[in-house]
């Protein structure tokens, strides 16, 4: 059984973690180096694996994390019996609360774990723009950090307002629209067709 499906042009990684490569050659990471069978390695293979490493890394403490909580879910605490002797104690505890803490949809591929880790105490709305913010700007965790802790003070003292929207739909005779909108806009709200059914939008800021 391969831990990745053989399909055309992918790498493969056996049980043992052997990478094969779509030529066929074999790659294995032992503790006395690096074995390559079936051929030396092009330039292009060599900087593939070193992508697949990359990748792996960047995303085994999401995978620790995940896989924890559902063993968690599925037997409570007798998975840590299981699991106790394959990593550490503050390995398994760190990465399965910001698993817990940063649901999927707000994951950015762009970002480290540790980007993620930062905004992990927030709300999920402040998660969502500080995220969203981190990969616009291209922020090191340093800058992150500065603006979770930002965020943290105003929370703290009371002076933090998130937008919210505020969606109602109904259909909406096509003599009406233009009445509609004007009363929408009264009210500061705004006037849209969403799949051909008539809404209005409302935006408000709450603490």
């Amino acid at each position: 059984m391969n831990l990745v499906e053989a399909t055309t042009g992918e790498i493969i990684v056996s049980e043992d973690w052997t990478i094969i490569l779509p030529s066929g050659k074999k790659v294995r990471f032992a503790h006395d180096g690096l074995i390559v069978e079936g051929g030396d390695l092009t330039m292009g293979e060599w900087g593939e694996i070193g992508s697949f490493l990359a990748k792996s890394f960047r995303d085994i403490h999401w995978r620790i994390g995940d896989w924890l909580r559902y063993g968690e879910e599925r037997w409570g605490d007798d998975c840590y019996q299981a699991v106790s002797e394959l990593f550490s104690p503050k390995t398994l505890a760190n990465d399965k609360w910001v698993a817990s803490r940063v649901d999927s949809s707000l994951r950015k591929e762009e970002l480290s774990f540790s980007h993620h880790a930062l905004v992990a105490p927030l709300e999920p709305e402040q998660q969502k723009a500080l995220l969203e913010r981190a990969v616009e700007k291209g922020m090191a965790t340093a800058d992150l950090h500065r603006e979770v802790k930002r965020v943290q003070a105003e929370v703290k003292n009371g002076s933090l307002k998130v937008e919210i929207t505020i969606t109602a739909s109904f259909l909406v005779r096509e003599d009406d629209v233009a009445g509609f909108r004007k009363e929408a806009r009264s009210w500061g709200g705004e006037m849209a067709a969403r799949d051909g059914v008539s809404c209005i939008e409302f935006r408000v800021e709450r603490k």
